[in-house]
C-alpha cells in the first residue's frame, strides 16, 4: 500500500482586492467623510460647548456650517461604521468557510484582528486622538465572534435588542452637550487633550481619555451590537455584494431611512441655527431624536448607495471615477482614519499650526473636507500603483503572518 498523500494546512489569508465587493468599500470611503466632519470639531478647544458639542457663539456662517454637519453627518457616521463593521467581519467569516477553513482556525483569525485593532486604537488614541473609535469596535468585535456563526433568528432577536439600547445610549449622549440648563453653565472642552500647549502632556491627557472611553464599554457596546447585528444580517443576504436582487427593499429603506434622518435632525439643526431656542427640557429631547434617527439615516445611506451601484445592470453593480474613487479609500479605510487624525492635530494642535483656538466651525469643516480629499487622491494613487495602504498591511501581517502578500 502506499501512504497517503498529505494535503497541506488551509491558511487564512487576507481577501485580496481583486475579489472585494465594491459596494462596503464605496461605502467605507464616503463614510470617512462624514466621520471627519463629525470630528474635526473636537480638536477646537478655549470654547463654551453647547449641542452636539458644537462651540458656543458661532458666526452666522459657522451657524450655516453647524446646521449642514448636524443634519448629514454627526451621530450618522458612527452607526454607518457599526452596520460595515458588522458587515466587514462577517464577510470574513464567510469567506473562510468558502475556502474550507476549520472555524477554529477562522476564529483565531477574528481574535487576533481584533486584538491587534485595539492596539491600533491605544496607539491611535495615545498620540493622535482621545476620540478613537478603533477601541471600540476592537472590542466589540470580539463579542461578534461569538456571535457571527449564531442562527439568524437569534441574530435578529439580539438586533433589536441593541437598537432598543440606543435611545437611552443616545439620550446619554445629548447630556454631554446641554447649555446652561440646570444652572451650570455650558460645558467645556469636551477632550483636554486637545488644548494641551505641548505634545508631552497631550499625550498623558490622551491616554487617560482613551482609557475612560474603553472603560465605557459596558455601555457604549451593547448600544452598537443593534446595527452592527444588523450588519451582519445584510453581509448574509450579499446586499451590498449584489444589490440588483434588492433594489425595492433599498428604494423603500433609502427614502424612509433618508427622510426620518433628516426630519428627526431639524431640531437640533434650528436650535443651532438660531431659528429657535430650545430650553433644556426640549434640548435634550432634541438631542435623543438625533441621535436615534441618525440610526435610521445610516441604514437609509447605506441603502442609497446600494441603489445606485445596483444601477450597473441586472448583475453587476453600476462603476465609475466616482465609485472607483471611493472603493480605494474604503479599502484603506484604517489608513485614511488613521490619516485624518495625523492631519487634524498637526493643523490645529497648540503645539503644531495651533488654529484649533482662532477657527470656527466652518473653516474646521473645511480643512475636514480637505483632509478627506487629500487622503482620497492618496487612496486613488495607491490603487493604480496596486500598493495596499500602510496600515492596511501592517495589520494583515500582524493577523495573517509575513507569508502574507495580499
Amino acid at each position: 500500500m502506499t501512504a497517503p498523500i498529505p494535503t497541506p494546512p488551509i491558511r487564512s489569508s487576507a481577501t485580496p482586492g481583486s475579489e472585494r465587493s465594491l459596494g462596503p468599500d464605496v461605502a467605507r470611503g464616503l463614510m470617512l467623510l462624514g466621520i471627519a466632519l463629525a470630528n474635526v470639531a473636537f480638536h477646537l478647544y478655549g470654547r463654551e460647548r453647547g449641542v452636539l458639542m458644537r462651540p458656543e457663539d458661532p458666526t452666522p456662517i459657522d451657524r450655516v456650517a453647524d446646521v449642514l454637519v448636524a443634519m448629514l453627518a454627526d451621530n450618522r457616521s458612527m452607526p454607518l461604521f457599526a452596520l460595515l463593521f458588522g458587515y466587514g467581519v462577517t464577510q470574513l467569516v464567510l469567506r473562510q468557510q468558502r475556502l474550507g477553513t476549520p472555524w477554529p482556525q477562522a476564529r483565531g483569525v477574528l481574535v487576533r484582528r481584533n486584538l491587534w485593532l485595539l492596539g491600533f486604537g491605544a496607539v491611535h488614541g495615545v498620540l493622535l486622538f482621545s476620540g478613537d473609535i478603533l477601541g471600540t469596535y476592537a472590542l466589540l468585535g470580539l463579542v461578534l465572534v461569538l456571535l457571527v456563526r449564531a442562527s439568524d433568528q437569534l441574530v435578529k432577536v439580539l438586533m433589536w435588542v441593541g437598537v432598543a439600547l440606543y435611545v437611552p445610549f443616545a439620550a446619554m449622549d445629548g447630556l454631554m452637550g446641554l447649555t446652561a440648563s440646570f444652572g451650570a453653565g455650558s460645558v467645556g472642552d469636551p477632550l483636554l487633550s486637545a488644548g494641551a500647549d505641548a505634545f508631552g502632556w497631550a499625550v498623558l491627557a490622551r491616554a487617560g481619555e482613551w482609557v475612560l472611553a474603553q472603560l465605557s464599554f459596558p455601555f457604549l457596546g451593547p448600544a452598537l451590537l443593534g446595527p452592527a447585528l444588523l450588519g451582519s444580517l445584510l453581509a448574509r443576504k450579499r446586499v451590498l455584494d449584489e444589490p440588483w436582487r434588492f433594489r425595492p427593499q433599498l428604494r423603500l429603506a433609502a427614502v424612509v431611512g433618508i427622510g426620518v434622518s433628516l426630519l428627526g435632525a431639524l431640531p437640533v439643526a434650528l436650535d443651532l441655527g438660531g431659528a429657535t431656542s430650545l430650553n433644556p427640557f426640549a434640548e435634550l429631547g432634541a438631542a435623543t431624536l438625533h441621535g436615534v434617527t441618525g440610526l435610521v439615516g445610516a441604514v437609509g445611506v447605506l441603502a442609497l448607495i446600494g441603489l445606485v451601484l445596483a444601477r450597473g445592470g441586472a448583475d453587476a453593480v453600476r462603476r465609475g471615477p466616482v465609485a472607483d474613487a471611493l472603493a480605494a479609500l474604503g479599502r484603506r479605510s484604517l489608513s485614511g482614519y488613521l490619516a485624518q487624525s495625523l492631519l487634524f492635530v498637526l493643523v490645529f494642535a497648540p503645539y503644531a499650526g495651533g488654529l484649533g483656538a482662532t477657527v470656527g466651525t466652518a473653516v474646521a469643516d473645511l480643512v475636514a473636507v480637505a483632509v478627506w480629499a487629500l487622503t482620497l487622491l492618496g487612496a486613488v494613487l495607491l490603487e493604480r500603483r496596486g500598493v495596499p495602504g500602510p496600515a492596511e498591511r501592517l495589520l494583515r501581517r500582524l493577523t495573517y503572518g509575513p507569508r502574507d502578500r495580499s
